[in-house]
């Protein structure tokens, strides 16, 4: 049977298999994608307007706009297009968009069903410099020990790797990942690292649409920063179907599940990276994470030891090994744990000290652990500090209102630790509070947080 194939300037597109083609390249779209394509297209000129697009891309719920805003720049970026030159996707205010190219419509008789799985594009051609590839694997060497003096340095191998080649994607990459991982760590603000990881993550996708472990961090990024519920799944699936035996992109996958709230699924996919691949710590420690936030705290450190014992873990094992401990209130074995840590200022605000006081507290030590608190509510001040971690000790004191104003100023602040808060075992006590359940839904719904005002002292009863 004939099908439609539209040609509109240097590209053809098959709306069956849903694949753009350009001279020798194709690109198989997600089916979002496709249908806002599709909708310009056969426009043939016209301005679409964004409730038409809305209605038709998404019509199982309406998007916030900065959705349609990244996938009409997604939609650009696959066009090959230049942010100072829109030749074929113009917008206009109040109007919305419009192909500017006439589209001419074929039919073709031969036609095969769409694959299952898009294969990757050829990416950037690989960087032959020796000096540029040895910037390149000492950044990634950087990257995989995650502490805060090393994901620095990571970002300045991979700079200067990509000063010999501007447009080599791993390298590109490998900033994104750093400046997550310091996020993700909180050795510094998630305002400022996510921003520049997400503009490194575009420039790879401008290059390589079909790079999958970019759509994955993307997915991250547009939860963590965003709180972008439906992009984040949408370029997961992208993902997905690009590589879907990635570790990376399976990994990330554990932890959307995970912000879900869906542990059973989120386990299953963490026990299926490790089967497919058990010789990579990182894939066992993702395991160890897993049984974590399952509430299978056994298995976890019994994971986790193994690693530490073999010397493979590093620092993290014992890390992810103490929350364990402090979770099942194990406080000496836990306070153990924490002083064999790297020490640094970054390390320690970020996850030493609050642990530490948390284990304080639980071993009736509570004068250490209020001392460790206001330490870092006063700290909060000058350094960046964690508002769920403040919330985590708060709890741990029985300073339950205060514990609340944290996770608000938290929510304000948009910190990638807000999404987790179902998963973490830290505050159970909040539970039946309103007020809490209130701030959980909104974080679900994805709504503008509130504006916080982070006290100076934080000595309030609870409440």
């Amino acid at each position: 049977m004939p099908v439609p194939l539209y040609t509109f300037g240097p590209f053809t597109y098959d709306p069956s298999r849903r694949t753009l083609v350009r001279q020798n390249d194709s690109v198989a779209l997600s089916e979002r994608m496709a249908q806002l394509l599709l909708a310009l297209i056969q426009a043939n000129g016209g301005f679409v307007d964004k409730e038409t697009i809305v209605a038709r891309v998404w019509p199982d719920g309406a998007p916030n706009e900065n959705n349609l805003f990244q996938h009409i720049y997604m939609l650009r970026t696959l066009l090959k297009e230049q942010s100072s030159e829109r030749s074929l996707v113009i917008g206009a205010r109040r109007r919305g968009y419009r192909l500017a190219v006439p589209v001419k419509v074929t039919l073709s008789g031969n036609h095969a069903p769409p694959p299952e799985v898009a294969q990757p594009a050829v990416a950037s051609p690989p960087l032959t410099q020796p000096d540029g590839l040895g910037h390149y694997a000492r950044g990634c060497y950087l990257v995989e020990q995650e502490t805060a003096t090393t994901l620095t340095d990571a970002v300045r191998q991979f700079d200067s790797s990509l000063r010999c080649d501007p447009g080599f994607v791993p390298a590109l990459f490998g900033i994104a990942r750093a400046l997550d991982l310091q996020a993700e760590h909180a050795y510094m603000p998630a305002s400022y690292a996510l921003l520049h990881a997400k503009r490194a993550i575009m420039r790879v996708l401008e290059i390589d649409w079909s790079y999958a472990p970019a759509h994955a961090l993307l997915a991250k990024i547009s939860l963590s920063c965003d709180w972008n519920w439906l992009g984040a799944s949408e370029e997961l699936d992208a993902a997905i179907k690009l590589d879907p035996y990635s570790s990376f992109v399976r990994s990330l996958s554990v932890w959307l599940h995970f912000c879900r709230g869906d542990e059973d699924e989120a386990l299953a996919r963490a026990r299926d990276a490790v089967g497919r691949d058990p010789s990579l710590v990182r894939t066992q420690l993702l395991l160890g994470r897993a049984l974590f936030f399952s509430r299978r705290y056994e298995e976890s450190a019994t994971l986790l030891s193994a690693l530490i014992d073999v010397g493979a873990g590093y620092h993290l094992a014992r890390l992810y090994r103490a929350q364990v401990y402090v979770a099942e209130g194990r406080a000496p074995d836990a306070i153990a744990d924490l002083n064999h840590l790297p020490a640094g200022r970054a390390e320690d605000l970020s996850y030493r000290l609050p642990l530490l006081a948390r284990a304080y507290a639980i071993c009736g030590e509570e004068q250490r652990a209020a001392d460790l608190y206001a330490h870092l509510v006063e700290a909060s001040h000058s350094d960046h500090v964690l508002q769920t971690n403040l919330a985590m000790v708060a709890v741990a004191l029985g300073r339950l209102g205060d514990a609340l104003h944290h996770l608000e100023c938290g929510m304000a602040l948009r910190e990638p630790s807000v999404v987790m808060l179902n998963a973490v075992p830290w505050f159970r006590e909040l539970a039946h509070l309103a007020r809490y359940n209130d701030l959980l839904a909104r974080i679900r719904r994805g709504e503008q947080p509130p504006e916080c005002t982070r006290r100076r002292s934080v000595l309030s009863p609870a409440s």
